[in-house]
């Protein structure tokens, strides 16, 4: 099974509740692994890593490039050996990979029997949650220009159609599930359930990576603009408090991206059933 986010859609709480529960899967025949050529604190952002060099995984931002991709997946294999699942989730799958890399990964996979798991999001949610996620990691963009990014001629980021579509048209359309993440939902028990042997019972209370409030996002940003670099790659580094009320887009900018992604909410419904109310 390999789960390969999107961005943005509850990845880190799911892996968070496979990291810490990777004995209680165990015991149930799941391997999640944890090989350091594959594994980094939660994720498989490493396994991601090596089908980029050192340089390119870096300048991508993918942690804890520890092997090449032969190193990789042979640790990888020799770790899965006898499991009845091998559960591997990474959101860089989806965000780094272009069709190429996606290929190669399948060719890696071919002695798993290998399902992938996309979960996406509504575009507005989603759109907020990457500007809290932009000015946490040190921009210091304002909401209307980040949007201004999100709807550029070219920006796949909203338009998750062509990203499920590259990877179907490598592991094919049967292999493919879809997963809605609802605003208000559990992100966790659904994939829980949709990905995980039903002897695992109920899962809740994993909330990762919860987005600070519009509050505290505007007063990162401004620090932003003030700090010398190094200062604000420290600031950076400094956790914010979650919750609170999210920023709010404009009426414009809303409409600006319905009418961009209009297209792809009709096709998730049309071809996986999904729907985000």
């Amino acid at each position: 099974m390999l789960h390969i986010g999107l961005e943005k859609t509850g990845s880190t709480s799911f892996q968070a509740f496979c990291a810490d529960n990777r004995e209680r899967l165990a015991a149930l025949g799941v391997c999640y692994p944890k090989v350091p050529a594959c594994f980094l604190r939660i994720n498989h952002a490493p396994l991601a890593a090596s089908y980029f060099t050192a340089a390119e995984a870096a300048a991508l931002l993918i942690a804890g490039r520890r092997a090449d991709r032969a190193e990789a997946v042979a640790a990888l294999e020799a770790e899965a050996a006898g499991a009845a699942l091998t559960l591997l989730s990474a959101e860089h799958f989806s965000s780094r990979f272009d069709p190429g890399r996606i290929a190669r990964l399948a060719a890696d996979l071919a002695g798993f029997d290998a399902t992938v798991a996309v979960v996406v999001r509504d575009p507005l949610a989603r759109a907020v949650s990457a500007y809290a996620t932009t000015v946490a990691s040190g921009r210091d963009i304002t909401l209307a220009a980040f949007v201004d990014e999100l709807c550029a001629p070219g920006n796949p980021y909203l338009r998750s159609r062509a990203t499920i579509e590259a990877w179907s048209g490598v592991f094919g359309r049967e292999r493919m599930m879809v997963v809605a993440c609802r605003e208000g939902g559990d992100i966790v028990a659904e994939l829980a359930t949709r990905l995980l042997p039903a002897a695992i019972g109920e899962v809740r209370g994993y909330r990762r990576n919860v987005s600070p409030g519009a509050e505290v996002i505007e007063r990162r940003r401004r620090a932003h603009q003030s700090f010398w670099p190094r200062w604000r790659a420290r600031l950076r580094l400094r956790p914010s408090p979650a919750g609170g009320e999210k920023p709010k887009l404009t009426p414009d900018q809303r409409q600006r991206i319905e009418a961009m992604t209009a297209d792809d909410i009709e096709w998730l419904h049309r071809e996986y059933g999904v729907e985000f109310s």
